[in-house]
This record gives structure tokens, C-alpha cells and sequence, in this order.
């Protein structure tokens, strides 16, 4: 909904899906990382189309880097260390299913 994606297989990026991530310190919120695969983007024209919430809209932008600009925002600090930790995540859930390869992974480190 918020990445404005459908249509694809959600695969949790925790082994607990019980726990979660705290969401800051001190705080009972917490939030479960996923990594979307097969999925599309959702037309823009679509009627039938989930809304963002309304403190969603605005707030919420979708970037498409590869993975040498991703990798250099995490290494730089440009990417809060939610967002890096959910990227480093997720690419390993993606070695692990063969959809990133040794040569591409070795390649940004």
C-alpha cells in the first residue's frame, strides 16, 4: 500500500515476526520489515486502487537506485539505519534465493 505495489509474494525479512523492530526507543510501536517480490507498481489511473493514509501521502517517497547508488547511501550515512538495515536485509534475502549474485554482491563491497 504505502510503496504503492501489487500483486506480489511478501516475504518477512525477521526470523520472529512476533517481536518486530522498535520503532524509536522507548516506544510499544513496532513494525515488521518485508521484502516484495514479482510485485508491479500500482497504475496511477487505477480507481480500484488502495489509498495511502492521509499522514501517508506526502510523506511516503518511493526511490528506484541500483544497487552501487544503494550501497553508497548506506556507506555514506545518507539513508536513516532503518531503511539501511532493511536494504542490507533484503539483499541477503535475495543472495539466499539466488536473485543476487556473488559476482553483483562482492562487486559493491
Amino acid at each position: 500500500e504505502e510503496a504503492m505495489l501489487v500483486k506480489g509474494r511478501m516475504i518477512p525479512l525477521l526470523d520472529d515476526r512476533k517481536t518486530g523492530i522498535a520503532e524509536i526507543s522507548f516506544s510499544q510501536n513496532s513494525w515488521y520489515p518485508f521484502l516484495s517480490l514479482d510485485s508491479r507498481k500500482v497504475d496511477p489511473k487505477d480507481k480500484n486502487k488502495r489509498q495511502r493514509d492521509l499522514e501517508e501521502e506526502g510523506l511516503i517517497h518511493v526511490h528506484e537506485v541500483s544497487l552501487a547508488v544503494l550501497f553508497f547511501l548506506i556507506k555514506s550515512g545518507k539513508m536513516i539505519p532503518t531503511s539501511a538495515m532493511c536494504s542490507m536485509m533484503a539483499m541477503a534475502e535475495l543472495r539466499k534465493r539466488s536473485l543476487l549474485t556473488q559476482t553483483s554482491w562482492a562487486a559493491l563491497l
